[in-house]
């Protein structure tokens, strides 16, 4: 839950500079029930989409080391939302 206050927090320090356009992606999910949780603090058309969580990623983090991440779909389907946004202004 804090990490979501501190999202919503940045959100509006950006607002307050003049930045109105973001989007945000929900990380370490474990379960639809997750995702449910972290819509109710922001508005759905923002969601671009989300990333699950894996002990592969957080042990690679700790070890610095690289990672090869054997499913791309979830990153994937983000970066395309975001060229989609870009390409349509």
């Amino acid at each position: 839950k804090r990490s979501l206050e501190t999202a919503r927090n940045v959100i509006n320090l950006a607002s307050e500079i003049g930045i109105h356009n973001y989007n945000i992606v929900i990380s370490k999910t474990r379960s639809d029930d997750d995702i449910e949780f972290v819509k109710t603090y922001f508005d759905n058309d923002r969601i671009i989409g989300t990333i699950p969580l894996s002990e592969e990623i957080s042990n690679s983090g700790r070890a610095d080391n690289g990672i090869e991440i054997e499913d791309t779909t979830p990153v994937e389907s983000i970066r395309n939302t975001l060229i989609k946004g870009v390409m349509n202004g």
